[in-house]
């Protein structure tokens, strides 16, 4: 297995890091962030580093694929993908501004919303969620919204959040569907004489946008007089390792460097932590040079280049998933070294008990250090292949790439057997 597996979950933050850009000068430029303290008296759940279940090699089976180089679908940028009960495929393409929709046999019947500020109109949006009521809500970042539509593309009306205080804003990043439950992960900001206090939530809401439990949050306070771009502070870890089960459950991978999962109650209370044994991985050098030369490009300021921060290690903790049967499936920082050769990624797969009953391995025509794969459903995936040198080389022009960034993606379905 090659070193260049190993930067492979980066893809999650690849996402973010390209949504902050237009935020840059509001966001990149906060000192360390704030933890947000777990109560002593909180069960944890200690799991070895393996399974007593071993490791299950599933071999996905392809059902369709479109775009590429001689294909005849043309995307901008993909960001996003889920799926319907029907086996239909939501796209987010935030550079087009539209999220097409492709038939189990990969034939796209339709394209909801496009680009613009009215109704059923979006700019740039970064995610999207099939919501309980049947629309289809997709995420503005900023300000921060969820703009509904039906499955015909018809406006229903927005999911809007607080008003932002004078000089402040809110920004939208994720949101989760399972089943009747929503959870978004929010930015809010508020100004103050000579800083900004910048406060990341993670929350279960309605329909309407009332907020109905806050689960985690963590604030970072900006000194303006004193700018450093941190990446602590730019990708809190909630913003990807975050999701909520069909029981209303919340689960929030809340550090950088540990391995550890959060779970919440529905009410928004505490109710145990997952850990498992883990060695932090090191990034590869062409690891920490895409987000050199991305923290680079958004730090000059002229003749002045502005200090920057980077960790050292992988995030631990890259994505959630959990399934009908309240399993959690994690993918991690080893999660492209962690399984054979043949894998694209190897989940931790905990029972609804927060025990590692297994590991699973998913075996497919992608490359973790260039593609990445969405898990839409409990029995389907999606793999947007050039994804992630794509987004860098659109970042920052000094950027590693291993392929042209301006090739057209391809989407690969694959029903998970």
């Amino acid at each position: 297995m090659t070193p260049l597996r190993f930067t492979a979950r980066l893809s999650r933050r690849r996402t973010i890091l390209a949504l902050l850009a237009p935020l840059l000068i509001l966001c990149a430029t906060s000192p360390a962030t704030a933890d947000h303290p777990d109560a002593p008296d909180t069960p944890v759940i200690h799991n070895p580093a393996l399974p007593a279940g071993g490791v299950e090699v599933v071999h996905l089976e392809e059902m369709w694929r479109a775009g590429g180089e001689d294909g005849d679908e043309i995307f901008g940028r993909i960001f996003r993908a889920d799926a319907d009960e029907d086996g239909n495929v939501y796209l987010v393409d935030t550079q087009l501004s539209e999220v097409p929709v492709f038939s189990p046999d990969g034939e796209r019947i339709r394209t909801l919303s496009r680009e613009g500020e009215g109704p059923g109109e979006t700019r740039e949006p970064v995610d999207m969620l099939l919501l309980p009521d049947g629309s289809v809500g997709i995420l503005q970042r900023f300000p921060g919204k969820v703009v509904r539509v039906d499955r015909e593309g018809m406006p229903v009306g927005d999911i809007l959040f607080n008003d932002a205080t004078e000089g402040g804003f809110t920004a939208l990043y994720t949101g989760r569907c399972r089943g009747d439950e929503l959870m978004f992960v929010i930015q809010r900001a508020t100004r103050g004489e000579s800083t900004s206090t910048r406060t990341f939530e993670v929350a279960r809401y309605d329909l309407a946008g009332t907020e109905l439990a806050r689960c985690f949050t963590r604030s970072t306070v900006i000194d303006f007089s004193n700018p450093v771009i941190r990446e602590s502070s730019i990708l809190d870890v909630a913003i990807f390792g975050s999701t909520i089960g069909p029981d209303g459950r919340v689960y929030v991978g809340p550090d950088h460097d540990r391995y550890a999962i959060n779970v919440y109650r529905p009410d928004g209370a505490l109710d145990h932590v997952i850990e498992r044994d883990f060695v932090e991985r090191p990034r590869t050098e062409l690891e920490r040079g895409r987000i050199e030369a991305v923290f680079a490009a958004w730090g000059r300021r002229g003749n002045r280049q502005l200090p920057t921060e980077i960790y050292d290690c992988a995030p631990t903790i890259t994505d959630l998933y959990v399934d009908d049967a309240n399993q959690l499936w994690v993918e991690h920082s080893r999660s492209a070294e962690s399984g054979p050769d043949e894998a694209m990624l190897t989940y931790d797969v905990y029972d609804a008990d927060g025990k590692l009953a297994r590991q699973v391995a998913f075996v497919c025509d992608g490359d973790p250090v260039n593609d990445e794969l969405f898990r839409v459903r409990d029995d389907m995936v999606v793999l947007v292949k050039g994804s992630i040198p794509a987004m860098y080389g659109t970042m920052a022009p000094d950027v590693q790439v291993e392929e042209a960034a301006d090739a057209n993606m391809e989407v690969v379905c694959y029903r998970i057997p």
